[in-house]
């Protein structure tokens, strides 16, 4: 690693940003991607898509209307939705596709409504579940690489941003009605087994959900996002004024214990929870930088579990230093870690790494 001093002279100069943002999507991807094959894409396995621009659009439209026509097809919407998440993987031009088309954006952010409104009202089941985590991962994919994007600008600030809000609010939604549970056997064996494989799924969702709402906070914190409707504020706001807050900040931090603490093993975490520990810290980070009032709220409720549990070393042994995200990691925690702890930040500009100026 070099570090190079890059000098612009026009202070209106969007470079910088550019930079930023494609140093953040070479964190992703590059730490992600280590040491594994890609996985090829269902839709180039059945030949869905070709590289030709014209046979993409073809078999995008035909993708399309499959999902529209199984709209109310759980099963079906599970099967097509992994598809086109395969397609945005492994071509560009299907990202592009989708934020280009008017439907998409709009009939997957009313899906993953439904099924937020069934967890809260506690009507889910298994299928629905499913449905929610392939349109978080959809979703992840078609955020990921479409900064330049004029037409993802354009989807989400459509309608003064209220799909763009809408979705941040369904990602807050507080999973704690999955752990009501019901005695459905007299095999005690039996239910621990689904009390586990339960708190696996709310694990999941915390991870999922929390790596969406870290890309959703980066677009609302660049210069370049100039909407008035729906700026980093009421971001922040989303969180403040959350009805269960209590609930999903319990969640929030019992994932993030589960994720680097609690594993008998203390096995090295794979890339992917890696690059998860990186996101549950920058929007810890982004929370305490932004809301005295949430700042308080995690120092009175969450302070021994920061410094006692959730402790700078402990962590830092369990990620790789081969990961290309890692260089970032080890700042974030102390940073977020000493606000936590002392209730101030951590300011030390000599020992400030240069790369981090682009952040």
């Amino acid at each position: 690693m070099k570090d190079i001093d890059i000098y612009f002279l026009s202070l209106n100069s969007k470079i910088p940003e550019i930079l930023s943002v494609a140093l953040n999507n070479h964190i992703i991807l590059s730490t992600l991607r280590y040491n594994r094959n890609r996985e090829q894409s269902a839709l180039s396995t059945i030949n869905r898509v070709q590289h030709s621009m014209d046979n993409t659009r073809v078999k995008f439209d035909q993708l399309k209307s499959e999902i529209l026509q199984f709209y109310n097809d759980t099963n079906q919407m599970i099967k097509l939705t992994d598809e086109l998440s395969c397609a945005c993987e492994k071509y560009s031009k299907v990202k592009d596709l989708f934020w280009k088309d008017l439907d998409l954006f709009i009939v997957y952010v009313a899906h993953f409504q439904s099924c937020t409104q069934a967890i809260s009202n506690n009507r889910w089941n298994d299928d629905l579940i499913n449905l929610a985590f392939s349109i978080m991962n959809l979703f992840q994919e078609v955020f990921l690489n479409t900064f330049v994007s004029t037409d993802r600008s354009e989807r989400l600030t459509h309608d003064r941003c209220s799909r763009f809000q809408s979705l941040t609010t369904c990602l807050l939604v507080s999973t704690i009605t999955l752990m009501t549970f019901q005695t459905t056997s007299a095999d005690q064996t039996s239910n621990n087994e689904s009390i586990r494989n339960t708190y696996r799924t709310v694990l999941r969702w915390m991870f999922m959900s929390t790596a969406l709402l870290w890309h959703i906070g980066d677009i609302l914190s660049r210069p370049s996002w100039t909407s008035r409707d729906f700026r980093l504020q009421h971001f922040i706001e989303l969180f403040e004024r959350h009805e269960h807050k209590d609930d999903y900040f319990d969640l929030f931090i019992d994932a993030l214990t589960r994720l680097t603490i609690n594993n008998e093993k203390k096995d090295p975490l794979n890339p992917q929870y890696a690059l998860y520990v990186y996101q549950f810290y920058s929007i810890l980070s982004l929370i305490l930088i932004n809301s005295k009032t949430l700042t308080d709220f995690i120092r009175d409720r969450y302070l021994d579990d920061f410094k006692y549990f959730l402790k700078e070393d402990p962590i830092l042994s369990r990620i790789p230093v081969q990961y290309p995200v890692y260089r970032f990691i080890p700042d974030l925690i102390h940073s977020v870690n000493h606000r936590i702890l002392h209730g101030e930040p951590n300011i030390n500009i000599s020992s400030r790494s240069k790369h981090h100026q682009l952040i």
